[in-house]
């Protein structure tokens, strides 16, 4: 397997599948998958490792991620805004 399929595997189960991914080619995924515009506020110098189905709604799946206390989201119609967590 390659260092970028590593990072970065679309499952052939219909699942997102990333493994020490950064924001940016999580978000681009998504941005791709939900057709969604994607906007960095802050620049997040995190690897994320995440499994998730490609049934989930966009919403869910950033819940989802906020969980880890490191992003924070916010959607405005089409568009996502990527923002680090100010608590940190």
């Amino acid at each position: 397997m390659t260092q970028i399929w590593r990072k970065l595997w679309h499952g052939k189960n219909g699942e997102f599948y990333f493994e020490g991914a950064n924001i940016k080619t999580i978000m681009g995924q998504i941005s791709q998958y939900y057709n969604v515009d994607v906007e960095y506020k802050d620049d997040i110098k995190y690897s994320f490792v995440m499994k998730i189905k490609r049934t989930v709604p966009v919403s869910e799946l950033l819940k989802i991620m906020e969980l880890t206390d490191l992003v924070h989201f916010k959607i405005e119609g089409n568009k996502i805004t990527v923002m680090g967590n100010n608590k940190k």
